[in-house]
């Protein structure tokens, strides 16, 4: 049974399914850069961008690759675990960035 047809429609899909992740990470880099914002601001966008295309580039892959199918669900709960913790590791810093602007409180 060939399986590259299915998984390269998960891959797809995965792809549909970041595109707003890419697109609001491509406008906050331009804004942060533009207005030379927190550098932690601007490395949690553009990890955020390069997961929401990683990601699918990992599915097609191995939909090319032609891993079998218990490999594939060993793998692909790998990069899930490492996918998760990289989004979190992105929107620390983000939160980092965004700590920045922010004014000091004054302690009267």
């Amino acid at each position: 049974m060939d399986i590259t047809l299915p998984l390269l429609r998960i891959a797809l899909q995965s792809l549909l399914h970041g595109l707003p992740s890419l697109i609001v990470a491509i406008v906050a880099l331009v804004l942060l850069i533009q207005r030379r914002g927190p550098l932690q601001a601007q490395l949690g966008f553009g990890l955020l961008g390069a997961l929401s295309l990683l990601y699918p580039a990992i599915q097609g892959l191995l939909a090319i690759l032609r891993i079998p199918v218990t490999s594939y669900s060993s793998i692909y709960q790998i990069v899930s675990v490492l996918a998760t913790l990289a989004h979190a590791g992105a929107y620390v810093l983000i939160l980092l960035g965004l700590l920045k602007l922010l004014p000091r409180a004054r302690h009267q």
